[in-house]
């Protein structure tokens, strides 16, 4: 009994969806969280700097254009 289900999750595991095997879309499905993730903090970072520059300078345009960007 649990032979036989475990043979059918490895094949289902092994043959997936679509004929993609589910550990490669377990991967996909990683790697673009972590893109994702990344790409938060990289925006994060840059736009904290450029409020930095910006409180820097005489006009309030700049200030304005990194509001209306978050």
């Amino acid at each position: 009994m649990i032979e036989g289900f475990w043979r059918e999750v490895q094949q289902v595991w092994d043959a997936g969806i679509f004929g993609t095997a589910l550990g490669d879309i377990f991967l996909i499905f990683g790697i673009f969280l972590l893109f994702l993730f990344s790409r938060r903090i990289i925006s994060r970072t840059v736009m904290h700097s450029f409020k930095l520059m910006a409180r820097k300078t005489q006009t309030d345009l700049d200030d304005q254009v990194l509001t209306a960007l978050e």
